[in-house]
């Protein structure tokens, strides 16, 4: 038999003669076929119907690019049209730097890969979206691609003078490998109060305490470093007696301590260094009036660890005044054996 397709059920146009197959353009909507057949001149009382029914090809939504932080989970929905008919499939290469974490393959709807970079340079992870259509035929929709790009944290340098005497202050420097980064102080390892923001950081303890600051660069938070600040305490005041001298001599003070080192004092906050020793002779002090003066000095000490006593111990040198000669008439006569 000879079979023939055509455009309509009746009439139409017979666009192919003779086959027994039938290969169409490109179709976009669903079309139905004719088919006769015909033996010696005469045709089949009815034509067969052929349908062609057009299965759409599933739409992946355009993914936009996007930047995190090493640690962190890419996150990304994927959408389909039609949702309800359709299978997701992804691939993930990495295409520069260094990354871990991802999947190869996957075909869930949400991208939840944790990304981790270890070096100090950004990463990129570009992952590559198509769906399909569930059952047969299996149509491929499009393809959609999106970049990951993974940043790294970097870690933070402390330093400063880390041990200082009750009273004093210091002032630490944080720094990082990585230019341009933000630097940001806490009194905790995690969580706790910011104390500051800035690479540098001036602090006046009361007792010993642990200081953490850490780095921030392209929105990414690296883990915080620490430093101790040891506050030694300041030696006790040293132990001198007060000292009385007659106008016109030296005065010996002598200070005594557990420990340090001692030095003198014309005043109580600046003034002149006079000596560093256990004892200091005075000058010759000179009272010029009837009653008794005082000369002050000041002392302290040093222990060990560099800090010193404060304030300075007062030592206070009374001068007593030089009595006048006594007056006397003279000469005095006597009687030679009178008394």
């Amino acid at each position: 038999d000879q079979i023939d397709w055509w455009t309509l059920s009746t009439g139409g146009v017979n666009f192919k003669t003779n086959s027994t197959t039938y290969t169409t353009s490109a179709i976009t909507a669903d079309t139905t076929l004719y088919v006769s057949s015909q033996r010696t001149g005469c045709f089949s009382a009815t034509r067969t119907a052929q349908v062609i029914q057009v299965v759409n090809r599933p739409v992946v939504s355009t993914i936009a690019d996007k930047t995190i932080c090493t640690g962190s989970s890419v996150s990304q929905v994927l959408t389909v049209s039609p949702s309800a008919s359709s299978d997701i499939s992804w691939t993930a290469d990495l295409i520069s730097g260094t990354a871990t974490g991802f999947s190869s393959t996957g075909t869930a709807s949400t991208i939840n890969d944790v990304l981790t970079n270890t070096t100090a340079s950004p990463a990129v992870v570009k992952y590559t979206v198509t769906a399909y259509t569930q059952g047969t035929p299996t149509c491929q929709g499009n393809t959609v691609t999106f970049n990951v790009t993974v940043n790294p944290t970097y870690s933070v340098t402390i330093s400063g003078t880390n041990t200082i005497c009750a009273g004093s202050s210091t002032t630490l420097t944080a720094t990082s490998s990585q230019a341009g980064a933000s630097f940001k102080w806490y009194n905790a390892s995690t969580g706790g109060a910011l104390l500051q923001s800035g690479a540098t950081y001036t602090v006046s303890p009361a007792s010993t305490t642990i200081y953490y600051a850490d780095a921030t660069y392209a929105g990414c938070t690296g883990t915080r470093s620490s430093i101790t600040v040891v506050v030694n305490s300041l030696p006790t005041q040293p132990t001198v007696a007060a000292v009385s001298v007659c106008s016109g001599s030296t005065a010996t003070l002598d200070a005594t301590a557990p420990v340090g080192t001692f030095n003198w004092y014309t005043n109580s906050v600046g003034g002149t260094l006079l000596a560093t020793a256990d004892s200091y002779i005075t000058p010759i002090l000179t009272n010029l009036t009837q009653t008794p003066t005082t000369q002050s000095y000041y002392v302290t000490v040093t222990d060990g660890n560099g800090c010193v006593s404060a304030p300075r111990k007062q030592v206070d040198v009374t001068i007593k005044s030089i009595p006048p000669a006594p007056t006397v008439t003279t000469p005095v006569k006597t009687c030679s054996g009178s008394v």
